[in-house]
């Protein structure tokens, strides 16, 4: 799972490959990885990387730099005592 895992961080950290846009256009058009539904009709490999994106959730940690990517209202930002995230946004 963590081989795969692998190929979804590219997907994150390197999202100018060719393989990222295919991927993007294909299954996340208006979304991020992580925001990602399975789809219809979708490949073996897409099927293992999108069910490897808990192996990424659990391990990745934010670096915030300009803040220009970051969509505070609606990305997961702190986990709870039972390892579960707490949901965004939150009410007042």
């Amino acid at each position: 799972m963590a081989m795969v895992a692998k190929q979804g961080w590219k997907f994150i950290t390197n999202p100018n490959t060719l393989v990222a846009k295919v991927y993007k256009a294909r299954y996340f058009p208006n979304s991020s990885l992580f925001e990602s539904h399975l789809g219809s009709n979708p490949s073996y490999a897409w099927r293992s990387i999108w069910k490897s994106r808990q192996v990424l959730m659990n391990g990745c940690r934010w670096r915030i730099g300009d803040g220009t990517k970051i969509k505070v209202m609606h990305e997961p930002w702190l986990k709870k005592e039972d390892g579960m995230w707490l949901p965004s946004p939150q009410e007042q």
